[in-house]
């Protein structure tokens, strides 16, 4: 009688802390979905007003009441109420994270703490993401036949890649037609490229203002791509190659996986959060780059340099110095990375060849096509030119580390990319060498574009937090003598990464979040007009078009990037709904009033929020009733 009571007061105290567990994680979850305040709601949730919020925790709350109503005869109650006394624990500090003051006591006057409170974010993504998946694997997982769930087959892989490839090729199709790439750098790229189907090489770009593409980036990989246009003559065929392009590079990182790991579940895991990372969807959303080709190539080196393959590793290299300049210290770092672990003659080529790779392009070629200097240089707290910032790095390496980690956003966009594979890189610290110069290039720069989540800049750190991350697991599993959950370690990790990538593609708003939104697939009427414009143009006219809308017609001699000059095109095409880059938006009404005020242009066509002047046109026909509306407002 007495265990029997000792037992309902292990299950009384195992339900009451389920209840807790329910209410924070409903809290965090609701948090990081909505983003919004979780402390002003704390402080107000009695008043209510918050309907999504209230149907997760009640669901939360009715679920932990089943279960262990479901759960009486079970004899681990006490080990189980510790696991979840933890989880609680770890979920409020989790919330309560960005109003923790104590740690202004340790600022130090070369480095400070504020990223605490700016990063929550990534830390409380990654406890809720831990915290659920040991709650499922307690109350859910325990008894199941873990090793049917181990044993999927590995041809599952290519199901996986091909469905989130379809995903993204689908996701940037329909963006593009919603008019959402840009002339910067999707047009440059498809106008280049376009170049050397028709074999010209090197390229000019028009959009850019240069003669030779080359005297702004080094990527004569393009040139592998223009076939393609013989095959579909249409700027979307690079959006479809795209993607394929990362599922080619997530298949190596699943083969890696499968070969140290030795288990199927955690490597699809794996290769699922390699393609749902955020640097890869914000770098496919921004088509079309190096960027996104070198990180591929870069799964592939290291696929290669673990089967030693050295041949094929030399030709990979070779491809990742053809995706831009500035990957030729990408190669660098390869190579000490291969002294490190003591594969000295891959090392020292690699490392000779970055470094004689990055003077010949930026001191030699690039200025040569250019006509000037290499202009890209943002490193201005460090010194007035490269050599000055490495003298800075090797004399004052305190004041590197500040400028790397401050201010807090940096710090906030590498718990990002940490968390993304659940910290685990860290227990492969060996593999992160390689990742020094993308961290380098980004966060001792002074653009704060860099710095952020957004755009493509945090593609090609992927597959090496993906390769470190497997390695982390693999010493993790090795060293464990007491594993926390039997054979079930995989699979709580497993569950943990699905989660993580889950939670930061809805907070971080990420492109294929985008495909649940049934608005996504809609066409207006505007993006319907500006395709009838389109439709008036020539093939052969030269174009000066808005920044949406040069993508559209790219596939042409002169297509200008419209800034408030015609470049005396013999079409201007403009969308007062598409934005106004790279105009102010008083300065971009000024100029549709010169427009409409030169005898040089005439109307050719304006229907609703879409207007085309032709060259020389004498024309009748004026401005829609809602451009006029448009450039006389306020």
């Amino acid at each position: 009688m007495q265990g029997r009571g000792f037992l309902k007061k292990i299950y009384f105290k195992q339900t009451l802390l389920v209840i807790l567990f329910g209410y924070l994680s409903g809290l965090l979850v609701w948090g990081i979905v909505t983003g919004k305040d979780i402390t002003s709601f704390l402080a107000n949730n009695i008043r209510g007003g918050y309907p999504t919020y209230y149907i997760i925790l009640t669901t939360i709350f009715l679920f932990g009441m089943y279960l262990f109503s479901r759960r009486q005869s079970n004899p681990g109650g006490l080990q189980e109420t510790k696991i979840l006394f933890w989880l609680i624990l770890a979920i409020y500090i989790a919330i309560s994270l960005p109003y923790i003051k104590i740690f202004q006591v340790f600022n130090l006057p070369w480095f400070n703490f504020d990223w605490i409170a700016s990063s929550a974010l990534p830390i409380r993504v990654f406890v809720l993401s831990v915290s659920l998946s040991v709650f499922l694997i307690v109350f859910f997982f325990r008894n199941i036949d873990i090793k049917k769930i181990y044993a999927i087959p590995s041809w599952s892989v290519y199901i996986l890649v091909g469905i989130i490839c379809i995903a993204y090729i689908l996701q940037s199709i329909i963006k593009h037609n919603h008019f959402g790439t840009v002339a910067w750098d999707f047009g440059l790229a498809d106008q280049v490229i376009w170049h050397y189907s028709k074999f010209h090489i090197p390229a000019p770009s028009t959009i850019r203002g240069l003669s030779n593409i080359w005297g702004d980036h080094f990527h004569p990989i393009w040139i592998l791509f223009a076939p393609l246009f013989w095959i579909w003559d249409d700027a979307r065929m690079l959006l479809i190659i795209d993607p394929i392009i990362a599922g080619i590079g997530a298949i190596y990182i699943f083969k890696i996986a499968c070969k140290y790991l030795k288990n199927n579940l955690i490597a699809l895991v794996l290769t699922f959060s390699y393609l749902t990372f955020f640097g890869l969807q914000n770098a496919l959303d921004f088509p079309f780059r190096g960027d996104t080709i070198a990180a591929a190539l870069l799964a592939l080196a290291f696929y290669f340099i673990l089967e030693k393959k050295w041949l094929k590793y030399y030709i990979v290299i070779f491809f990742i110095l053809c995706c831009k300049e500035s990957f030729s210290l990408y190669v660098t770092f390869l190579g000490i990375w291969l002294i490190v672990k003591k594969e000295y003659k891959a090392g020292i080529v690699s490392l000779i060849l970055g470094i004689l790779w990055w003077f010949l392009i930026i001191k030699y070629l690039i200025p040569s096509f250019l006509g000037s200097p290499y202009p890209i240089f943002t490193y201005q707290q460090l010194g007035n030119n490269y050599g000055e910032v490495l003298k800075t790095v090797l004399t004052n390496p305190i004041f590197v580390l500040k400028v790397l980690f401050n201010p807090a956003e940096k710090m906030n966009t590498i718990l990002v990319m940490l968390a993304s594979f659940g910290f685990l890189s860290v227990f492969a610290p060996s593999f992160l060498i390689v990742a020094i110069p993308m961290l380098g290039e980004r966060f001792l720069s002074s653009n704060y574009l860099l710095w952020l989540t957004v755009f493509h800049y945090s593609v090609t750190i992927a597959p090496v937090l993906a390769v470190s991350c497997i390695f982390g697991i693999k010493k993790i599993i090795s060293n464990i003598k007491r594993p926390l959950f039997g054979r079930c370690n995989f699979l709580f990790i497993s569950i943990t990464l699905v989660l993580i990538s889950i939670f930061f593609s809805q907070s971080l708003s990420l492109p294929l979040a985008r495909l649940r939104h049934i608005d996504f697939y809609k066409t207006s009427s505007d993006q319907l007009s500006i395709y009838r414009a389109i439709k008036e143009i020539p093939s052969n006219a030269s174009v000066a078009a808005q920044d949406t809308i040069v993508p559209h017609l790219s596939h042409r001699e002169n297509i200008f990037l419209y800034g408030g000059a015609t470049n005396n095109a013999d079409y201007v095409i403009l969308n007062i709904k598409t934005g106004f880059y790279p105009m102010s938006e008083d300065n971009y009404k000024n100029s549709i009033r010169q427009l409409l005020a030169s005898r040089d242009y005439g109307i050719k066509k304006s229907e609703k929020s879409t207007i085309l002047f032709q060259k020389g046109l004498k024309s009748e026909l004026g401005p829609s009733q809602e451009i006029l509306d448009y450039i006389n407002s306020q």
